[in-house]
């Protein structure tokens, strides 16, 4: 079962045991329920409630479990979230206090600005940037080729004649917003891809890119 509603980030959402939640960068699905009695005839239970987390780079599994203050952290598509349930922050009150959470209801948290992960980028990756937009949507319309030196990361242009700093070269693309990605099929000429309706969003979904990070 699947709700088609797409929810908001950083709101109250209701779950349901086997039910598809889809946000606007995954799904997530409640799919058990683990219940283990506490110690000495307490009368109390630990329940530990598991999710699974579908995105474009694939499924994971992730927990979280009454009697730990704590958020369930998780990275989709190089973006790090929050699994938020139990309690949650009173931003309301003028003194630090939390509001309690139903057990069936959750809070995905996205960060406001999103910081590009540049642990996994190599020398050879394909960076995309954005030098305009229709409709609203970004169209990243021109790319690089990344090359990492002990100096830090630097971006050939696509004709390999021109080297700059990757901060650089982002700052000159619409809200310095990039993507980068590896090669993933070794047939693959970035030099011979075509742009579909004035952009290269198309390779994003496709199977012959992984994406490594994004900054958006």
């Amino acid at each position: 079962m699947i709700d088609q509603q797409t929810h908001n980030y950083n709101s109250i959402t209701a779950f349901e045991l086997n039910k598809k939640i889809h946000f606007p960068d995954f799904t997530i699905e409640h799919t058990r329920l683990k219940k283990i009695p506490g110690p000495n005839n307490a009368k109390w239970e630990r329940r530990t409630f598991y999710f699974n987390v579908t995105g474009n780079d694939g499924s994971q599994e992730i927990t979280w479990r009454t009697g730990v203050i704590r958020n369930t952290k998780f990275t989709v598509e190089g973006i790090e979230y929050e699994l938020v349930m139990g309690s949650y922050p009173d931003l309301d009150s003028k003194v630090k206090s939390y509001k309690n959470l139903e057990l069936n209801k959750l809070i995905i948290i996205k960060p406001e600005k999103v910081k590009l992960s540049k642990q996994n980028i190599k020398t050879g990756d394909i960076v995309f940037r954005s030098t305009k937009k229709k409709n609203g949507e970004v169209l990243f319309n021109e790319y690089g080729i990344i090359e990492k030196t002990i100096l830090g990361l630097f971006v050939w242009d696509n004709r390999n004649t021109l080297k700059q700093p990757l901060s650089r070269w982002s700052s000159e693309g619409i809200d310095k917003s990039i993507a980068v990605f590896h090669i993933k099929s070794s047939d693959f000429q970035m030099n011979k891809a075509e742009m579909i309706e004035g952009s290269f969003n198309y390779l994003f979904n496709g199977t012959e890119l992984e994406l490594v990070s994004k900054n958006f």
